[in-house]
Order: structure tokens, then sequence, then C-alpha cells
């Protein structure tokens, strides 16, 4: 009797003591993130060929380059095969155009798979025969990218990668919710052309963040408001419930944790580490500890992504006051072409009247 007394007054104790400290929330920001590759002295990239199997190098180039153009860094020229005169080599042609870099690349896999299998069944029940004949379609699909930056003037390597993705589905008996073949194609392309702009070029990514909320105290009403107000991304309004809290409170170390994520999502990462420090010395909370070991990550990748954005307009003013000829790719021009129909390539014999890169094939199962 006595350890169930205990047991019980033990988890209201409990209950109390998360109810005085109250949880966490979830917000999100967006951050900059520098380009993982060296691009100094880059402002005007040729993008020069991309090959592929079954044709679909026109297709990987397109969406490399809609990503590129718009993250708006480089001034991108095109160069087309039919750009490069016979006995020149792409590097002296793009040089030609006063490119610093020429960007070419490779689709080395764009497939989709469907392995249909018949699913037949036969059940007896209170002397009724059910018979089942359905279908389970397995889905797999594969799109890899490889692409290298090599360096106009040098013929350096400035960046090379592979990026690969891949999806497996599976849908039972005619049901929805699989994304359609051609889809799959066009998502699995567009997470390789990410990771390639990602690689080449500064970036904005959300970052999720823990908000500390109280159900207690002084200021904790003008804390839960200030955490409501970061969910919708009004981060400037949320500052003000905050200081407003701290004000009320002066020893509130939520207040001064949640400040400290306001600065880091508007960049000032001088003022979030200082909010950071005096919450820790409040409350030395596992939350607050993770909050400054992410400022200490996060800073130094915004400082590089603004140093190489501020570089790059250095280069565009020199580059509008010199004047180029070359034809520039526009954002316009940078859409991202459907796959074309084609027969795919393979031993087995694909079901008539599927895209490029996709092949179904039925088995009995």
């Amino acid at each position: 009797m006595r350890d169930s007394q205990a047991m019980l007054w033990g988890g209201i104790f409990a209950a109390f003591g998360i109810a005085l400290s109250g949880c966490s929330q979830f917000a999100q920001y967006q951050a900059w993130r520098p380009a993982s590759a060296d691009v100094d002295g880059i402002g005007t990239v040729a993008v020069g060929h991309f090959s592929g199997v079954q044709g679909s190098g026109p297709i990987g180039r397109s969406a490399v380059v809609s990503q590129l153009a718009a993250a708006d860094h480089y001034r991108l020229v095109d160069l087309p095969p039919s750009a490069v005169p016979t006995g020149e080599s792409p590097l002296v042609a793009a040089q030609r155009m006063g490119a610093d870099a020429l960007l070419k690349g490779h689709v080395v896999s764009y497939h989709v798979t469907d392995d249909v299998y018949q699913n037949q069944s036969l059940s007896v029940s209170e002397g009724n025969v059910d018979f089942d004949n359905s279908e389970t379609v397995d889905r797999e699909g594969t799109v890899t990218v490889s692409f290298e930056l090599v360096d106009a003037h040098t013929g350096d390597i400035r960046a090379a990668h592979t990026a690969s993705h891949t999806f497996r589905g599976q849908m039972l008996g005619g049901e929805v919710g699989m994304p359609a073949r051609e889809r799959v194609l066009q998502d699995l392309l567009h997470a390789c052309a990410t990771d390639i702009t990602y690689m080449l070029a500064p970036h904005r990514e959300w970052v999720p963040v823990r908000l500390a909320q109280p159900y207690w105290g002084t200021g904790a009403k003008q804390i839960r408001r200030g955490v409501s107000l970061a969910q919708r991304g009004q981060w400037d309004l949320a500052e003000a419930a905050w200081l407003a809290a701290w004000d009320a409170d002066p020893q509130s170390d939520e207040a001064l944790y949640n400040l400290a994520v306001a600065s880091e999502a508007r960049h000032d990462f001088v003022a979030a580490e200082r909010y950071l420090h005096a919450a820790l010395e409040r409350n030395s909370s596992g939350l607050y500890a993770a909050g400054l070991q992410r400022l200490k990550e996060n800073g130094p990748h915004h400082h590089l992504a603004v140093s190489q954005r501020q570089q790059r307009g250095e280069m565009g003013q020199r580059l509008a006051t010199q004047g180029s000829s070359a034809p520039r790719i526009s954002t316009a021009q940078s859409h991202v072409t459907p796959p074309v129909e084609a027969a795919p390539v393979s031993a087995a014999a694909p079901v008539e009247g599927t895209p490029l890169g996709v092949d179904v094939y039925v088995t009995p199962r």
C-alpha cells in the first residue's frame, strides 16, 4: 500500500514539475549555407554538354541549369556542342566566351522499373466462393547525375561530384497514393540537381529549432505568445513578446533562450551568444547547451556564405562594366523539359507506351 501511495505521489510531483518547467516547441528559420566547393574567383560559368543514358542528358542539364539560375549566384552562359567550332575544345570555347569555369555532366542513370505481380486467391465462407484477382506493383526508380566544374583558365577541376537518389514504393490492389512514374523521375532529378546546386552556390536552408515554453511563472503568457508567433514565421513580433517577458522577469532563462534563437534567426550571432550564456548561467539546460552548439556551427557557415555572395556581387559589377557578347542563360530559358517518349533499352520486353527511363514488367505470382 505504501509503495502504491509513493508511486502515486511521485507521479503527481513529476507531472507538477513538468507543468512548472513547461516543454519545448518547434519553429524554423532560413539560414544561409555556403557552397561546399572551392568557387573563389568564379563569376561566369559556361554550361557545356551533358551526356546521358537513353538521351537523358538534355533533361539533366535543364534541371541543373534551372536550379543554378534560381540560386542567382553565377552568370550562366550557354555553350552547347553547336557553339564549339570543329577542332576547338569546349574549355577553349569557354575562355573565348569570357567564362571562368566550364560546367559539364553526365546522367548516369535515369530509370524507373515497375514489377507487377498478379495476386490470385480463392476463399469459401458460409457457402459463398470469393475469387480475388488483384495486382501488386513494386516501383523502384534511380536517378544519378555526375558533374565537373573545370577552371577555364588552368584546366583544373574545381569541383566534381556524383549525386544519386532512389525511390521505392509499393501499391497494393489498385490503391492510390504512390506517385506516377514520370513524377518519380522528376522528383529524383530535382533532388540530384539540388545537391549539385548546393555544392556550387551559397543557398538558404530551413533550420528547425526548439523553443522553451513554460506554463507557469511571471512572463509565461508572453513567452507562449512569442512561441506561437515564431511558429508562424513572425520572428520580429516573437522577439518583442520575449523582451516583454524578460522585462517582467529578468531571471527567466526561457525568455533569454528564446531571445537567443530570435537573434540567431535574424543572423545576429553575437547577440544570440550573449543571450545563450545568460540563459545557461540561470539554468544548465541541455536545450540551451544544444542551442549554443548549433550557434557555433551555423555562425561560421553564415559568414562564409555571405562572403561568397559579396565576392560574387563585386565580380558582377566588374562584368557589368566590361560587358559580354556571350549568350546568357536566363531564368525563363532554364525550365526543366519533360521526359521525351522513347523505348527503354532492356533485354526484357517492356509494356508499350512507357516514357523515357520507364520499364514495366509483369510477373505472375
